[in-house]
């Protein structure tokens, strides 16, 4: 069985989208466990107007999408754990794909393309955290955003986490280190001698749609995780973690003179 989590926030109607398109992929059998950090009641009732036994909802009190992802292990029944951002819309051939190549004893996890949900209706607009890229097996930890894939769009084992534990609480949205608890979670993997296949069959749609400048402190965001994440590794001595914390320092820099030069400009009205 896979068990879907998903971790939330704020996001009811993502929310919804997202677990409808996961009803609709065909990954039986299934369940799908929301993981709920909303200040109000929105998300939980509308995982109860499902009226689905496959829906099985709960509250994270201490915040953070690591540990959300965490108690979605915890509480998950299946073999195989399939996470998912709530702001993503999962394809309909998502489970067909999946069950071709999961069980394959030398595969531990599957990602897959993650691509812009309906940009021809988000002109003007930029999406974040997509990639396209062919299929391959992966057996040495490379730069995840470039070469393996997002956290909003993997399928993991569950006996992995038995062997390299949890998500770091550190890292990721909500938490000290803001992103690349994705990235942390592959390079263990890797690390710890399984292989991921990247299926390009496996597709999300994302459903994030930023301005320029949304997208630039998004990135910077973005940026200051992996730093976090890849920085680790770095100290410990990990050759392929020192290019990406190297480019990120010269990105961020860049980015951030972008955003002194813009308020520096503001034509500010204090009165």
């Amino acid at each position: 069985m896979i068990s879907f989590v998903v971790p939330t926030k704020n996001r009811p109607q993502h929310l919804q989208n997202c677990v409808s398109s996961i009803l609709e992929c065909h990954a039986s059998p299934m369940e799908i466990l929301v993981i709920d950090q909303s200040n109000d009641d929105a998300t939980k009732r509308i995982c109860l107007e499902y009226k689905s036994s496959i829906i099985r909802y709960y509250k994270n009190t201490k915040g953070g999408k690591a540990i959300s992802l965490n108690l979605g292990i915890r509480y998950s029944k299946g073999t195989v754990i399939a996470f998912i951002d709530d702001d993503c819309i999962v394809s309909k051939t998502w489970g067909h794909n999946i069950y071709k190549n999961i069980n394959s004893s030398d595969v531990a996890a599957i990602t897959g393309n993650t691509l812009p949900y309906n940009p021809n209706k988000h002109r003007g607009y930029l999406c974040p955290c997509t990639m396209q890229t062919s299929s391959k097996i992966i057996e040495q930890p490379e730069y995840h955003s470039e070469n393996i894939g997002f956290g909003n769009n993997m399928v993991i084992k569950k006996y992995v986490f038995t062997r390299i534990g949890l998500f770091k609480g550190w890292l990721g949205p909500g938490s000290v280190g803001d992103n690349a608890e994705d990235a942390d979670i592959f390079i263990r993997i890797l690390t710890a001698g399984y292989k991921i296949y990247h299926d390009s069959s496996v597709i999300v749609y994302h459903n994030k749609w930023l301005t320029a400048d949304q997208m630039t402190r998004q990135q910077l965001s973005y940026a200051c995780g992996e730093m976090a994440c890849y920085g680790y590794y770095a100290i410990q001595g990990s050759q392929f973690a020192k290019p990406v914390v190297w480019g990120n320092v010269q990105d961020s820099v860049y980015k951030v003179r972008r955003i002194i030069k813009k308020l520096l400009f503001l034509n500010w009205n204090l009165s």
